[in-house]
């Protein structure tokens, strides 16, 4: 309806669709909200500056005509980044009112994981003045609840139960139904399948032995790192050692050390391109690694080619490398994933340097976190469930990426969690609170 509106030029965004993560933007053909608004990486702790007069007319023009925005997976997005997209709204439209005078339309279940570097957006802030203004922001949304649930539309029984797990409401015809899916119970789990672990310790650490147990050709590729700026050896020479042993988080998805088998599924840690499916998340199998000499004799890979299951992940990257395909007598839908070249902002500027990495954006992810999978859906999911147990809200998250009650897997033991204290718990009462409202329809 708003496009039709008189007036607009073709190239207008009178409505725009975004979500916080690469995946979720994907699924509704949207964009991030980083790359929408310019928005600092997820662990920049400190204030985030205004655009600079050039960004801001170059945003300004590209949303002048900007009604609505629909954020989807509304749970990903923390209270710092909501108020982050309501300052840089005032800024680029250039109004002094609640983003911008821009209407939000915000999709989500807040009884998933929270957001991973900070609060719920319809929590007060934990900032000294917090509890005494409240949450602005939040407290102008109204409730319109959407009853049916989508991932599993074909699978009823398991949807249902599944919707009870959510509040740890579990009825025992669903905790024996869940038990069936344990590993344990003689199940034989496909060799596509995912596992889902809760920390990133025991993911490495799974992806490592699936390496080591996989046959045919290992392929190590090291990142080729770069000092920019400075004059003294000695401290470029300390600054490349110290990246060696960066996080994932600190390298913006650049690691260091990437070991590519073929066979084995790897996952995207960067967003080559949210718009074609090649965003960070989304995961395949490798099919096959080319590799290009160096200069001192050793070699580097240059492409590998990977497999997705979903037709529209890399359309765009097989069409512009066509003939590229052609020329390697490569299947054309095999999907080639280049190196990149990214400068290591997080690592800082110590003395005037900085770090630039080239590497292949990949990681084993035969086993990814729970939290990474949050967004997905993922046929044939292993919910692994450790000895000491998992919250309700991760359990939850894992088990509901399988579409189907025979995709999934439990390995270890399913203990019903406890109900949620609707009197206590968060959501449970700011759910309660909204539905009290009436809907302004």
């Amino acid at each position: 309806m708003s496009d039709k509106e008189p007036g607009l030029s073709g190239e207008a965004i009178p409505v725009l669709v975004a979500a916080a993560t690469g995946k979720a933007a994907f699924n509704v053909f949207g964009m991030t909200l980083h790359s929408a608004f310019r928005l600092p990486p997820n662990q920049y702790a400190g204030k985030m500056t205004p655009l600079d007069h050039g960004s801001c007319n170059t945003l300004r023009c590209k949303f002048e005509a900007l009604k609505v925005l629909i954020i989807d997976e509304i749970s990903l997005v923390s209270l710092k980044m909501f108020t982050q997209i309501d300052q840089r709204l005032r800024q680029i439209l250039g109004v002094d009112e609640l983003f911008g005078g821009v209407s939000l339309l915000v999709v989500g279940d807040f009884y998933q994981l929270s957001p991973v570097f900070g609060q719920f957006v319809f929590e007060d802030s934990k900032e000294i003045l917090g509890p005494i203004i409240g949450n602005p922001l939040w407290n102008r949304f109204s409730l319109f609840e959407l009853k049916e649930i989508m991932r599993q539309k074909d699978d009823a029984k398991f949807a249902t139960a599944l919707n009870r797990l959510s509040m740890g409401m579990l009825e025992e015809e669903d905790i024996q139904m869940f038990k069936s899916r344990e590993i344990g119970k003689n199940l034989i789990v496909p060799d596509d399948a995912t596992w889902l672990f809760y920390s990133h310790a025991d993911c490495d650490k799974f992806n490592r032995e699936a390496i080591n147990r996989a046959k045919g050709p290992l392929y190590n590729s090291y990142a080729i790192d770069r000092v920019q700026g400075g004059k003294i050896l000695a401290s470029q020479q300390a600054m490349l050692e110290s990246a060696e042993y960066l996080s994932l988080q600190q390298t913006g998805g650049m690691p260091y050390h990437v070991a590519l088998r073929v066979g084995l599924r790897y996952m995207i840690t960067t967003n080559i391109d949210v718009s074609d499916g090649l965003f960070n998340g989304a995961t395949g199998k490798l099919i096959r690694v080319i590799e290009k000499p160096l200069t001192n004799g050793q070699k580097a890979v240059k492409i590998v080619f990977m497999e997705f299951s979903e037709k529209l992940v890399g359309q765009l990257a097989r069409a512009n490398n066509l003939g590229l395909l052609k020329k390697l007598e490569i299947p054309l839908h095999w999907t080639p994933i280049f190196s990149e070249t990214k400068a290591l902002n997080s690592f800082g500027h110590y003395q005037g340097m900085q770090i630039v990495r080239r590497q292949i954006p990949l990681v084993a992810a035969n086993a990814i976190s729970i939290h990474k999978s949050q967004s997905l859906s993922i046929p044939n999911t292993v919910a692994n469930i450790p000895t000491r147990g998992l919250r309700r809200d991760a359990i939850y998250v894992a088990m509901s990426r399988a579409p189907s009650l025979s995709g999934l897997f439990i390995g270890g033991t399913l203990n019903a969690p406890r109900a949620i204290d609707t009197l206590g718990h968060p959501v449970a009462l700011e759910l309660s609170r909204l539905r009290k409202l009436s809907f302004p329809y």
